[in-house]
């Protein structure tokens, strides 16, 4: 069944959940945190979105994020991908460790950026882990009261919202979270439609704002042939039991697209190179990560995306 289109607009605000695969812990040890906090700092460094407020409970992370330039889907698959590999690797285990999609929710900055951030930061209260958002070591709870030194969580543009003074400020903003301790966080579920939480008003916008800027999501027949047409391989080719390294890119590059612009999963690419999906995700991720370093290869993934694009433009 094709995936529910979801809206990625820049600049916008977002809450992503990541939850564990089968309820499993992510993170069994401090090195585990401590790795996704540095995972985080060079996502920031190499993407240049902003991350106002994360934390990291045991069986999923609430990251509040606005996206600029790159797309949402790459800054979570790099985070995500990576630290996968780590954890397998750390903790003699194979497969996947996040369960399915990542949840996206577009938020309306003016109403809910405080709240969210609020709200995420209380999360270990309430789950009774913590007293106090205060004592929870993995949130960015600490940054903003001062305990904790982040450079690249942007603290004094939430908290100047409190006060021009920084004590103050800092005070306020406790004030303010704790505040939280009888709040429903069930209204944060009351407002979301087409994952997006906002007035009606809001909701309306976005739609109409995500129609005049939105691109096709690509089938996945299209995506092949344009990967092989760019490329130069055979459609026969990405499904032969061969390993040579540019049948691999083309199998990696086929799903980066379905990834960040088609409709279908990576599942379905597995199925139709008659790969394993773990074969399937390590291409995507290696693809990924070269696209970004190699100007050719960039060249390449952006023609067969046009092309892509063209070809789905011709059947409507």
């Amino acid at each position: 069944m094709p995936r529910m289109s979801r809206i990625y607009l820049s600049g916008s605000l977002y809450h992503i959940v990541l939850r564990a695969n089968a309820n499993e812990s992510l993170f069994q040890c401090v090195d585990d945190s401590q790795y996704f906090m540095h995972l985080l700092e060079e996502g920031i460094e190499r993407f240049g979105h902003t991350i106002y407020a994360y934390c990291f409970m045991k069986d999923h992370v609430h990251l509040l994020i606005r996206m600029h330039k790159e797309p949402l889907s790459r800054i979570i698959h790099n985070l995500t991908s990576r630290y996968t590999r780590n954890f397998n690797r750390q903790h003699q285990r194979q497969g996947h460790l996040f369960h399915g999609r990542f949840k996206a929710i577009l938020c309306d900055e003016e109403d809910y950026l405080y709240e969210l951030i609020r709200y995420i930061h209380m999360n270990p209260v309430r789950q009774g882990i913590a007293s106090n958002p205060d004592k929870f070591l993995w949130s960015s709870h600490r940054t903003y009261t001062g305990k904790k030194e982040l450079a690249w969580l942007p603290k004094q543009e939430v908290l100047q919202y409190f006060s021009v003074y920084d004590h103050l400020a800092s005070e306020r903003f406790q004030a303010f979270v704790k505040q939280a301790t009888h709040h429903d966080p069930s209204s944060f579920e009351k407002g979301i439609r087409h994952s997006i939480l906002g007035s009606e008003s809001f909701i309306q916008h976005t739609l109409q704002q995500a129609k005049a800027v939105s691109e096709p999501q690509l089938g996945l027949s299209h995506i092949i042939t344009a990967v092989c047409d760019v490329l130069n391989v055979s459609a026969y080719d990405i499904r032969r039991a061969s390993r040579q390294h540019h049948l691999s890119q083309a199998r990696g590059m086929i799903g980066l697209i379905v990834q960040e612009e088609g409709r279908d999963r990576l599942s379905d690419v597995a199925q139709h190179c008659q790969r394993a999906l773990s074969s399937i995700s390590r291409s995507v991720a290696r693809v990924g990560k070269e696209v970004q370093e190699n100007k050719d290869l960039k060249n390449s993934y952006q023609r067969a995306l046009q092309k892509a694009i063209s070809y789905h433009e011709s059947d409507i």
